[in-house]
């Protein structure tokens, strides 16, 4: 293990991944784990502001899982087989954040074909009122910036002042520009992206929702064949920014929402959004009804003893290798 802490992780693990060690090393450290799986897009369809698993490798990993003895099931279902006391050795929850239609088109039929489920959190008001995510508006608008725009500089009030000089300077800014809106309540992000909207001639397209976002139905569809739909709030807005009227709302719509696709749960979980949280939001999720919630904090968990209300996720991979040994490195770095 220690050459695994010394060593840049992109030159060793293709190493360690050829001779089976990493495979040895996860049989003799995933035991008593729940390992929470973040995905967002899977697939060819865009998301316009993160890359998509592919969907080769997305059906790499359940079969990875499965050789490896993990049971694959929604996460209300294995927290309430742990809270029971008679949980599998090994269990892996796949989830879904932010209600991307590739998890309907691409990763919902290769979870069937595997005969397994997992959870989806969306955001309520997104799908009621047909929004495309917000990353998603904004990054549609950067990749509409062609070189024959640049420079640019655009005063979006306090969010400060978009300076775009040249082409490889445009993704860097989308990043800033994304981690910004986490400290926005969703009036100001909406007029952020008109602002941007305006400033760049970009409009964003009527059927852009369509393109890239689940609907109504396909979420019952999934639910009905036992995939838990979890909330993700109301807007997707970062949740500690917000004042306690707001936080309330975004909980008991997100909560109303999901009920009326939920009919296998006994527990309701959520995913907060941006993996932003903090004491007084996990007060007013326990007081709503919501059983559990999951970080964004890249580790294992250790089913002996860990936070409902601050469960850890690991991303689909890791280091820039868009691979297998990735996920296999953090069962391994993770364990217990």
């Amino acid at each position: 293990m220690k050459a695994l802490k010394t060593i840049k992780p992109s030159k060793l693990l293709p190493v360690l991944d050829s001779i089976r060690l990493l495979d040895l090393l996860v049989k003799l450290r995933s035991r008593n784990v729940l390992v929470i799986i973040m995905y967002h897009g899977v697939g060819d369809k865009m998301t316009y502001y993160d890359i998509s698993l592919p969907i080769e490798l997305f059906e790499r990993h359940i079969r990875y899982l499965i050789k490896m003895k993990f049971k694959i099931m929604p996460l209300c279902e294995a927290l309430e087989s742990i809270i029971c006391g008679n949980p599998p050795s090994r269990i892996a929850v796949l989830t879904f954040d932010d209600g991307y239609s590739g998890v309907y088109i691409h990763a919902f039929p290769i979870m069937k074909k595997y005969g397994v489920r997992g959870t989806i959190y969306v955001s309520a008001g997104l799908i009621e009122h047909r929004v495309p995510h917000w990353a998603s508006q904004i990054g549609y608008i950067f990749s509409r910036i062609t070189h024959t725009c640049l420079p640019i500089q655009i005063d979006l009030g306090e969010a400060g002042i978009l300076r775009i000089h040249n082409e490889g300077e445009r993704k860097l800014r989308l990043s800033e520009v994304l981690m910004k809106i986490q400290r926005m309540n969703v009036n100001e992000i909406r007029a952020l992206i008109k602002k941007l909207s305006s400033a760049l001639g970009v409009s964003i397209p009527s059927d852009l929702y369509e393109e890239i976002m689940l609907t109504s139905d396909q979420l019952r569809e999934m639910s009905e064949y036992g995939m838990e739909i979890g909330g993700h709030g109301y807007w997707h807005v970062a949740l500690p920014n917000l004042n306690s009227d707001e936080v309330a709302h975004e909980v008991a719509e997100s909560l109303m929402f999901i009920d009326k696709f939920n009919v296998n749960c006994n527990l309701k979980t959520f995913a907060y959004p941006y993996g932003l949280y903090s004491d007084a939001v996990i007060d007013v999720l326990q007081k709503a009804g919501f059983n559990a919630a999951v970080t964004m904090e890249p580790k294992l968990n250790d089913m002996r003893h860990f936070d409902l209300y601050k469960l850890s996720r690991i991303p689909p991979y890791r280091f820039g290798i868009i691979g297998l040994s990735t996920l296999k490195y953090q069962l391994i770095k993770s364990g217990n």
